[in-house]
């Protein structure tokens, strides 16, 4: 139970806050729910940092410029060599397996990594809690805080066996969100027309909250949902919607179904929704072409 919840305070930070809500517009949080996933998903970067470096990556995906395209340089340096900034394959490796090690590493050489692009996020610089949570002592503060919270809770209550859990729980996580750059543009299917090797592994989507969905999120990434096709699954989108219900969430944005259409290629299965009758569940949300 309790990895269970760190996994999705975690998850949701980065899938649905950073990625979704932060870097696309896809939808917008209450502030209070907004800030306490912010907070979870610091181990996946500053927010000014991460926002700024993946619009750019949108920009140029899979082209000589996007950094961590696996197209270009290869499995290792797409899955964590590029965080350090370094052509070693033996130090992205280390850094891989390094789990809640790399909370600790993280916490200094994050914000004092690459900057070239914190001018993509000049509105995430504009929100005072994310600009002041996106500086060095802030961000390291809270990942060390993190760190002490999960790793001394579980050593406290299930000693070393809690401690073995939380290195497997780490290397899991970050192997999660790392795996959508480094298997997302080259293994799985491809449903959607796009300019990238942008790809739908489905096995990814399952452990990344909908993520995985790659080549689903490139065709129409300013959607708040991924699962357009049959037999797929978005619990970022899931959670987001029952957010909606609660009055946490509102302004949800979805691709107008004819724009579905245009880009699914042939023989795709796409789900009801999308051939939309009046009063379906798309229609009741905030129906935006992206």
């Amino acid at each position: 139970m309790f990895l269970a919840v760190l996994y999705l305070w975690v998850g949701l930070g980065v899938v649905l806050v950073y990625h979704r809500v932060l870097t696309h517009k896809a939808a917008q949080l209450k502030k209070p729910l907004l800030y306490l996933l912010v907070l979870g998903g610091l181990p996946a970067g500053v927010p000014i940092q991460w926002v700024g470096h993946h619009r750019f990556h949108h920009g140029v995906s899979d082209q000589p410029q996007d950094g961590h395209s696996p197209v270009q340089y290869g499995f290792w340096r797409a899955l964590t060599g590029w965080y350090l900034e370094r052509p070693s394959t033996a130090l992205a490796i280390v850094y891989a397996f390094a789990g809640p090690g790399r909370l600790l590493f993280d916490a200094w050489w994050r914000p004092r990594s690459s900057k070239i692009h914190d001018h993509l996020a000049a509105d995430i610089a504009a929100d005072p809690f994310l600009r002041w949570v996106s500086q060095p002592l802030p961000y390291a503060g809270g990942l060390l805080l993190l760190f002490g919270m999960t790793f001394g809770l579980a050593v406290v209550g299930w000693g070393l066996t809690g401690a073995a859990a939380m290195y497997v729980f780490y290397v899991f996580m970050y192997w999660g969100g790392d795996l959508i750059n480094a298997a997302g543009h080259g293994e799985g299917a491809r449903h959607f027309r796009t300019k990238d090797h942008s790809r739908n592994p489905g096995w990814l989507a399952v452990i990344t909250l909908g993520d995985g969905l790659h080549n689903s999120h490139h065709a129409f990434p300013n959607s708040i949902r991924n699962d357009y096709c049959r037999h797929q699954w978005d619990g970022a989108y899931g959670a987001c919607r029952l957010f909606e219900k609660m009055g946490w969430a509102h302004h949800l944005r979805v691709p107008a179904p004819e724009k579905v259409q245009q880009k699914v290629l042939d023989g795709i299965s796409l789900k009801s929704p999308f051939a939309i009758s009046e009063g379906s569940m798309v229609s009741k949300i905030s129906l935006e072409i992206v």
